[in-house]
């Protein structure tokens, strides 16, 4: 009985860290974080940091090093910002007024190709919703969620819409797909409205979320690309996304569970002993 029950309990406590199943494609996940955007990704990234000293929020840009980036706010009727680029190739865009999520948009044409990233810039003050931002449309191809977490980044297990515009006009049976800083490869074409929903994977490192908690997080994007004329046009959103926060709630319930069922079933254990002995 004690063996089995240790056994039992070594199985469950194990089963999370075998991976959870994923959608899609998984080609390889890497042993170790990964340091640098350009190595699980080749679409075009926005990457925001922390406000610097002057008050001024910088990023970096991967893939499109030229171009020009703007920074919409949630308030439709304002015009965007122009963000600069700095001389150590970096970029920087001024503290703004307005709370609440902003988008950074940037575009490039690279020859035959035009490049659009964009990612979104959360500021802890009271603003307006994001979603009329978000369903603004503002040329060229373009691939936007269609809502944007509260705080914090993205959840694992989520499934999130994301639309695909060209000009304006919604783009059914495109191929959209999702990458992830972890090696998973998830793609989905859209629907008549131009839609597709994705699930972000369960592809977090559970040593890792137990280790750093609600704090630990890895990159993502999603891209797309149509060709009109001459022209491939590339699009793409990027951000971050973190573990479940369900995920060892979950485990922790299933254990004790588990436990108070082998606690309940001792006394007609003992009773089976009993009228056998």
């Amino acid at each position: 009985m004690r063996n089995w029950a240790g056994l039992m309990m070594a199985t469950v406590l194990l089963q999370p860290l075998s991976g959870a199943g994923h959608e899609g494609e998984h080609p390889g996940r890497p042993t170790a974080a990964r340091s640098s955007a350009t190595d699980w990704t080749r679409a075009p990234l926005i990457e925001p940091g922390r406000p610097g000293e002057d008050g001024r929020v910088r990023f970096r840009v991967i893939g499109f090093e030229g171009g020009v980036i703007e920074v919409f706010g949630p308030d439709a009727d304002a015009s965007p910002a122009q963000a600069r680029r700095e001389a150590d190739g970096s970029w920087s865009a001024g503290q703004v007024t307005e709370g609440h999520h902003h988008l950074l948009r940037g575009t490039m044409r690279e020859g035959q190709r035009v490049l659009t990233a964009a990612t979104w810039w959360f500021f802890p003050k009271p603003g307006p919703s994001p979603e009329i931002m978000l369903k603004q449309h503002r040329g060229g191809l373009e691939l936007l969620p269609d809502r944007l977490p509260n705080r914090g980044p993205y959840k694992e297990g989520e499934r999130r819409l994301f639309s695909v515009y060209f000009d304006g006009v919604p783009l059914a049976g495109v191929a959209v797909v999702l990458e992830t800083a972890r090696g998973s490869r998830i793609r989905a074409l859209t629907d008549t409205q131009g839609e597709v929903a994705i699930r972000f994977p369960d592809d977090l490192d559970p040593q890792e979320i137990a280790q750093g908690g609600r704090r630990t997080s890895a990159g993502f994007v999603v891209s797309t690309t149509h060709r009109s004329g001459d022209l491939e046009h590339v699009s793409a959103f990027n951000g971050q996304y973190g573990p479940d926060p369900m995920r060892n709630r979950s485990l922790g319930y299933g254990v004790g569970f588990m436990v108070l069922g082998m606690v309940a079933a001792l006394p007609l254990l003992r009773n089976r002993r009993r009228e056998h002995g």
